[in-house]
């Protein structure tokens, strides 16, 4: 379940990349560098800052640019505008029970004037600041709230905050509206982008109903076969360490097997073919899943295509193993073994 949101500041929540590309320039210009275009600006700045200026300032440290860009950046804060619907998308989700926090390159004290202006400030629980790479910053912020990385979810407009967000093993969602091009960002292939703050809005909407109301709750999961003959299996924490099969919730105007498809793609990064039935199971409130729910499990089979396995947040080891080596040796969830169980010779 979703329990917080961990926001990056400039281009996702702050609306402020004109403001930044205009001291970028200044900094360029202050330390011998020559400034580039807007346009130029979204397509090449990128978090950790060496990346960006690196090449563009040989031999100036990072530590002089930000000493230089944050001061300009604190003349300059009062200009600073949050986006139109980020602070519905804030009160919403701290209302609605959700943890707020800010990861920022920028130092906290620069971002919590525009925040007090908007009635925010008293919103978020930690603002997290100097965060130069996030993919070290992230999963340290989690362990200092004692959060579970799956029940949080990482939100900004950079390649790194993705990355962040696996590395942390964190929801990785993405602000295609931010700075970076939207094909660097759908690249790192999020668990979920938006086009807009109201479309995140409406993300979590859905996402806070579908987790928060009882009923029952229609999946899809199987049993994806290689070349040799073995199935793969994840291990996730929502079903408490044991390994299951790739697979989850079917949305609406999916059939099963595309909804097969997506999530098989979301969680592995794999293709499949040749799915097939195999069988229906329920799973009511399971001791072994991290919270009640009824589930009805459409169990599969199918061929792996091709691609490189690439786990999302939801799994933290992957391994292939033949059906009866997985039953006799391996500690898997209840859906699983009822499914391999139909799946070896008798």
């Amino acid at each position: 379940m979703l329990k917080r949101l961990i926001f990056d500041w400039s281009g996702t929540l702050a609306d402020d990349a004109p403001l930044t590309h205009r001291l970028t320039n200044e900094a360029l210009r202050h330390f011998g560098g020559e400034e580039i275009s807007f346009e130029q600006y979204r397509r090449e700045f990128r978090t950790p800052v060496e990346r960006f200026y690196g090449p563009r300032l040989p031999g100036v440290s990072t530590e002089a640019i930000d000493r230089f860009f944050f001061g300009r950046y604190a003349e300059e804060a009062r200009r600073v505008c949050l986006f139109p619907e980020a602070g519905f998308l804030c009160r919403f989700a701290s209302i609605d029970g959700l943890r707020l926090s800010i990861l920022t390159t920028l130092e906290p004290q620069l971002i919590e004037p525009p925040l007090r202006r908007a009635g925010l400030l008293e919103r978020f629980e930690r603002i997290e600041g100097s965060a130069g790479d996030k993919r070290r910053s992230l999963p340290r912020l989690l362990r200092d709230l004692g959060a579970e990385p799956d029940e949080c979810c990482m939100i900004g407009d950079q390649p790194n905050d993705l990355e962040a967000a696996r590395a942390a093993g964190a929801i990785a969602a993405a602000a295609l509206y931010g700075y970076a091009p939207r094909e660097a960002l759908l690249a790192e292939r999020p668990d979920a982008a938006f086009e807009s703050v109201r479309a995140a809005f409406l993300w979590l909407q859905e996402r806070l109903a579908i987790e928060r109301v009882k009923r029952p709750i229609a999946t899809v999961g199987g049993a994806i076969f290689n070349e040799r003959g073995e199935v793969l299996l994840i291990r996730t924490r929502k079903w408490n360490d044991l390994y299951g099969t790739p697979g989850g919730k079917i949305e609406y105007g999916e059939t099963w097997r595309e909804a097969f498809r997506r999530e098989t793609f979301e969680e592995t990064g794999l293709e499949i073919d040749s799915i097939e039935w195999v069988g229906l199971e329920e799973g009511i409130e399971s001791p072994e899943f991290r919270e009640p729910k009824h589930f009805l499990f459409l169990n599969l089979r199918a061929q792996c295509r091709g691609g490189r396995i690439r786990l999302n947040h939801e799994a933290c080891e992957w391994r292939w193993a033949r059906p009866r080596e997985a039953l006799d040796s391996l500690p898997l969830n209840a859906p699983t073994r009822a499914l391999l169980g139909k799946l070896v010779e008798p």
